[in-house]
Protein backbone atom coordinates (compact mmCIF):
# COMPACT_ATOMS: atom_id res chain seq x y z
CA UNK A 1 0.00 0.00 0.00
CA UNK A 2 0.96 3.62 -0.52
CA UNK A 3 0.83 5.28 2.89
CA UNK A 4 0.95 8.80 4.25
CA UNK A 5 2.77 9.04 7.59
CA UNK A 6 1.67 11.41 10.34
CA UNK A 7 3.51 12.33 13.51
CA UNK A 8 3.44 15.00 16.19
CA UNK A 9 6.78 16.40 17.33
CA UNK A 10 7.18 15.96 21.07
CA UNK A 11 10.80 16.40 22.04
CA UNK A 12 9.88 16.01 25.73
CA UNK A 13 9.31 12.28 25.23
CA UNK A 14 12.57 10.57 26.10
CA UNK A 15 14.20 8.87 23.14
CA UNK A 16 11.48 9.90 20.71
CA UNK A 17 12.66 12.90 18.66
CA UNK A 18 10.90 13.35 15.36
CA UNK A 19 13.77 11.97 13.28
CA UNK A 20 13.96 8.69 15.20
CA UNK A 21 10.17 8.33 15.07
CA UNK A 22 10.10 8.64 11.30
CA UNK A 23 13.00 6.26 10.78
CA UNK A 24 11.22 3.56 12.78
CA UNK A 25 7.97 4.30 11.00
CA UNK A 26 9.52 3.99 7.52
CA UNK A 27 11.37 0.80 8.49
CA UNK A 28 8.19 -0.82 9.81
CA UNK A 29 6.25 0.06 6.66
CA UNK A 30 9.01 -1.35 4.46
CA UNK A 31 9.11 -4.60 6.44
CA UNK A 32 5.35 -4.98 5.88
CA UNK A 33 5.70 -4.43 2.13
CA UNK A 34 4.24 -0.91 2.20
CA UNK A 35 5.68 2.40 1.02
CA UNK A 36 5.43 5.74 2.81
CA UNK A 37 5.06 8.29 0.02
CA UNK A 38 4.56 11.39 2.16
CA UNK A 39 5.32 12.51 5.71
CA UNK A 40 2.97 14.96 7.44
CA UNK A 41 3.77 16.50 10.82
CA UNK A 42 2.41 18.99 13.32
CA UNK A 43 4.11 20.53 16.31
CA UNK A 44 3.19 19.72 19.89
CA UNK A 45 0.99 22.80 20.26
CA UNK A 46 -1.16 21.77 17.29
CA UNK A 47 -1.85 18.45 19.00
CA UNK A 48 -4.29 20.28 21.27
CA UNK A 49 -6.58 20.85 18.28
CA UNK A 50 -8.94 18.29 16.74
CA UNK A 51 -7.24 16.39 13.94
CA UNK A 52 -9.16 18.08 11.11
CA UNK A 53 -8.16 21.56 12.31
CA UNK A 54 -4.41 20.88 12.23
CA UNK A 55 -2.40 21.59 9.10
CA UNK A 56 -0.82 18.15 8.88
CA UNK A 57 -3.73 16.25 10.41
CA UNK A 58 -6.26 17.91 8.13
CA UNK A 59 -4.10 17.06 5.12
CA UNK A 60 -3.95 13.43 6.28
CA UNK A 61 -7.75 13.17 6.45
CA UNK A 62 -8.10 14.90 3.06
CA UNK A 63 -5.71 12.49 1.36
CA UNK A 64 -7.39 9.46 2.91
CA UNK A 65 -10.92 10.57 2.07
CA UNK A 66 -9.97 11.42 -1.52
CA UNK A 67 -7.97 8.17 -1.92
CA UNK A 68 -4.74 9.94 -2.84
CA UNK A 69 -3.07 7.30 -0.68
CA UNK A 70 -4.17 3.81 0.32
CA UNK A 71 -3.83 4.40 4.03
CA UNK A 72 -2.31 6.48 6.79
CA UNK A 73 0.07 5.61 9.59
CA UNK A 74 0.24 7.49 12.89
CA UNK A 75 3.13 7.06 15.29
CA UNK A 76 2.57 7.90 18.97
CA UNK A 77 -1.21 7.72 18.81
CA UNK A 78 -1.46 8.93 22.41
CA UNK A 79 0.55 12.06 21.54
CA UNK A 80 -1.32 12.68 18.29
CA UNK A 81 -4.65 12.57 20.15
CA UNK A 82 -3.90 13.92 23.67
CA UNK A 83 -7.30 15.57 24.03
CA UNK A 84 -8.98 12.21 23.50
CA UNK A 85 -7.29 10.64 26.55
CA UNK A 86 -9.22 7.60 27.65
CA UNK A 87 -11.64 8.19 24.74
CA UNK A 88 -9.08 6.67 22.36
CA UNK A 89 -11.01 3.42 22.64
CA UNK A 90 -13.78 4.91 20.50
CA UNK A 91 -11.44 6.03 17.71
CA UNK A 92 -12.50 3.15 15.41
CA UNK A 93 -16.10 4.39 15.54
CA UNK A 94 -15.02 7.95 14.69
CA UNK A 95 -12.98 6.75 11.73
CA UNK A 96 -15.92 4.65 10.58
CA UNK A 97 -18.03 7.81 10.34
CA UNK A 98 -15.31 9.18 8.04
CA UNK A 99 -15.49 6.12 5.79
CA UNK A 100 -12.21 4.80 7.21
CA UNK A 101 -11.26 1.75 9.24
CA UNK A 102 -8.63 1.17 11.92
CA UNK A 103 -6.49 -1.71 10.70
CA UNK A 104 -4.15 -2.25 13.65
CA UNK A 105 -2.74 -0.65 16.76
CA UNK A 106 -0.23 -1.39 19.51
CA UNK A 107 -2.46 -2.07 22.53
CA UNK A 108 -1.00 -0.09 25.41
CA UNK A 109 -2.83 3.22 25.67
CA UNK A 110 -3.47 4.90 28.99
CA UNK A 111 -5.07 8.14 30.06
CA UNK A 112 -2.53 10.51 31.58
CA UNK A 113 -5.08 12.78 33.26
CA UNK A 114 -8.26 10.95 34.33
CA UNK A 115 -11.26 13.28 34.62
CA UNK A 116 -12.60 14.45 37.94
CA UNK A 117 -16.26 14.03 38.84
CA UNK A 118 -18.52 16.91 39.87
CA UNK A 119 -20.47 16.61 43.10
CA UNK A 120 -23.48 14.45 42.10
CA UNK A 121 -26.05 16.68 43.79
CA UNK A 122 -24.69 19.78 42.04
CA UNK A 123 -24.68 17.99 38.70
CA UNK A 124 -28.22 16.68 39.15
CA UNK A 125 -29.70 20.10 39.93
CA UNK A 126 -27.76 21.75 37.11
CA UNK A 127 -29.18 19.25 34.64
CA UNK A 128 -32.75 19.77 35.90
CA UNK A 129 -32.33 23.53 35.46
CA UNK A 130 -31.55 23.03 31.74
CA UNK A 131 -35.22 22.42 31.04
CA UNK A 132 -36.66 19.67 33.19
CA UNK A 133 -36.74 16.84 30.64
CA UNK A 134 -33.78 14.55 30.20
CA UNK A 135 -31.15 15.63 27.65
CA UNK A 136 -30.79 13.50 24.53
CA UNK A 137 -29.11 10.21 25.41
CA UNK A 138 -30.30 10.32 29.03
CA UNK A 139 -33.36 9.44 31.06
CA UNK A 140 -34.78 10.30 34.47
CA UNK A 141 -35.44 7.35 36.78
CA UNK A 142 -37.03 8.10 40.15
CA UNK A 143 -35.98 11.73 39.82
CA UNK A 144 -32.36 10.87 39.03
CA UNK A 145 -30.58 11.26 35.70
CA UNK A 146 -28.90 8.33 33.97
CA UNK A 147 -27.37 7.60 30.59
CA UNK A 148 -29.96 5.91 28.39
CA UNK A 149 -28.17 2.76 27.17
CA UNK A 150 -29.63 2.73 23.64
CA UNK A 151 -29.23 6.40 22.60
CA UNK A 152 -26.18 7.38 24.66
CA UNK A 153 -23.67 5.85 22.18
CA UNK A 154 -25.09 8.08 19.43
CA UNK A 155 -24.77 11.16 21.63
CA UNK A 156 -21.20 10.24 22.54
CA UNK A 157 -20.17 9.78 18.91
CA UNK A 158 -21.76 13.08 17.86
CA UNK A 159 -19.74 14.93 20.50
CA UNK A 160 -16.56 13.09 19.55
CA UNK A 161 -16.94 13.91 15.85
CA UNK A 162 -16.77 17.57 16.85
CA UNK A 163 -14.38 17.53 19.81
CA UNK A 164 -11.90 14.87 18.68
CA UNK A 165 -12.09 14.93 14.88
CA UNK A 166 -13.07 18.58 14.41
CA UNK A 167 -15.96 18.21 11.97
CA UNK A 168 -18.27 21.16 11.42
CA UNK A 169 -21.88 20.80 12.55
CA UNK A 170 -22.90 20.63 8.89
CA UNK A 171 -20.52 17.73 8.32
CA UNK A 172 -21.89 15.97 11.41
CA UNK A 173 -25.42 16.33 10.02
CA UNK A 174 -24.28 14.64 6.80
CA UNK A 175 -22.73 11.78 8.80
CA UNK A 176 -25.96 11.25 10.74
CA UNK A 177 -27.99 11.33 7.52
CA UNK A 178 -25.61 8.89 5.83
CA UNK A 179 -26.04 6.34 8.61
CA UNK A 180 -29.81 6.85 8.86
CA UNK A 181 -29.77 7.96 12.50
CA UNK A 182 -33.06 9.49 13.60
CA UNK A 183 -33.22 12.87 15.31
CA UNK A 184 -34.87 13.07 18.76
CA UNK A 185 -38.20 14.05 17.14
CA UNK A 186 -38.11 10.89 15.01
CA UNK A 187 -37.25 12.67 11.78
CA UNK A 188 -34.03 12.74 9.78
CA UNK A 189 -33.32 16.46 10.13
CA UNK A 190 -30.83 17.16 12.93
CA UNK A 191 -30.90 20.82 13.97
CA UNK A 192 -27.52 22.55 13.95
CA UNK A 193 -28.53 24.40 17.12
CA UNK A 194 -29.40 21.08 18.78
CA UNK A 195 -26.03 19.60 17.79
CA UNK A 196 -24.18 22.66 19.12
CA UNK A 197 -25.96 22.47 22.49
CA UNK A 198 -25.31 18.72 22.66
CA UNK A 199 -21.58 19.20 22.17
CA UNK A 200 -21.33 22.12 24.61
CA UNK A 201 -23.03 20.15 27.42
CA UNK A 202 -21.68 16.69 26.67
CA UNK A 203 -18.62 16.52 28.90
CA UNK A 204 -20.61 17.51 31.97
CA UNK A 205 -23.49 15.18 31.20
CA UNK A 206 -21.01 12.37 30.51
CA UNK A 207 -20.22 12.27 34.23
CA UNK A 208 -23.62 10.73 34.95
CA UNK A 209 -23.57 7.03 35.87
CA UNK A 210 -24.48 4.54 33.15
CA UNK A 211 -27.64 2.58 33.84
CA UNK A 212 -27.57 -1.17 33.35
CA UNK A 213 -30.43 -1.84 30.89
CA UNK A 214 -31.33 -5.16 32.56
CA UNK A 215 -31.07 -4.00 36.18
CA UNK A 216 -34.29 -3.84 38.20
CA UNK A 217 -32.98 -0.96 40.29
CA UNK A 218 -30.32 1.23 38.63
CA UNK A 219 -27.38 2.41 40.74
CA UNK A 220 -27.93 5.81 42.38
CA UNK A 221 -26.32 8.88 40.87
CA UNK A 222 -24.24 9.24 44.03
CA UNK A 223 -22.48 6.01 43.07
CA UNK A 224 -20.46 7.95 40.48
CA UNK A 225 -16.78 7.79 41.39
CA UNK A 226 -15.36 11.02 42.74
CA UNK A 227 -11.75 9.84 42.99
CA UNK A 228 -9.47 9.52 39.94
CA UNK A 229 -10.27 6.37 38.01
CA UNK A 230 -7.80 3.48 37.91
CA UNK A 231 -6.82 2.83 34.32
CA UNK A 232 -4.52 -0.06 35.13
CA UNK A 233 -0.83 -0.57 34.44
CA UNK A 234 1.49 -2.74 32.39
CA UNK A 235 1.03 -5.63 34.84
CA UNK A 236 -2.59 -6.04 33.75
CA UNK A 237 -3.33 -9.35 31.99
CA UNK A 238 -3.54 -9.10 28.18
CA UNK A 239 -7.29 -9.70 28.13
CA UNK A 240 -7.92 -6.72 30.43
CA UNK A 241 -5.74 -4.44 28.31
CA UNK A 242 -7.53 -5.59 25.17
CA UNK A 243 -10.94 -5.01 26.73
CA UNK A 244 -9.97 -1.53 27.93
CA UNK A 245 -8.63 -0.40 24.59
CA UNK A 246 -11.32 -2.22 22.56
CA UNK A 247 -9.67 -1.85 19.18
CA UNK A 248 -10.45 -4.34 16.43
CA UNK A 249 -8.55 -5.56 13.37
CA UNK A 250 -5.31 -7.34 12.74
CA UNK A 251 -2.24 -6.63 14.85
CA UNK A 252 0.83 -5.24 13.14
CA UNK A 253 3.56 -7.87 13.28
CA UNK A 254 6.35 -7.26 15.78
CA UNK A 255 4.98 -3.81 16.61
CA UNK A 256 5.59 -4.18 20.33
CA UNK A 257 9.22 -5.17 19.79
CA UNK A 258 9.78 -2.49 17.16
CA UNK A 259 8.17 0.48 18.87
CA UNK A 260 8.10 -0.44 22.59
CA UNK A 261 5.01 0.10 24.79
CA UNK A 262 5.49 3.88 24.93
CA UNK A 263 5.00 4.31 21.18
CA UNK A 264 1.59 3.10 19.96
CA UNK A 265 1.16 2.94 16.21
CA UNK A 266 -2.08 2.94 14.24
CA UNK A 267 -2.85 2.34 10.60
CA UNK A 268 -5.94 3.89 9.02
CA UNK A 269 -7.16 2.33 5.79
CA UNK A 270 -10.09 3.02 3.51
CA UNK A 271 -13.42 1.53 4.37
CA UNK A 272 -15.40 -0.62 1.98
Amino acid sequence: MKLAAYTVADEAVAGSPRGAQLERLIAQARSAGDTIVQVLADDGEAARLPLALRRGGGSLLHQLQNKHVDGGVVLRLDVAFPAAGERLARLPALLYHQGLALQGVEPTLYASAPPTIDDPATLRWALREWGGRAPYGCQFVDGRLYREPWTWPTRDRIAALRLDIGLSFGQIRLCLERFGLRAPDGGRDWSTLFLRELVETHERIARVALRDPVANDPPPLSAAREEPADYGDDDDPPERRAARVAFVGRWISDVAATYAPAAPLAVFVHGA
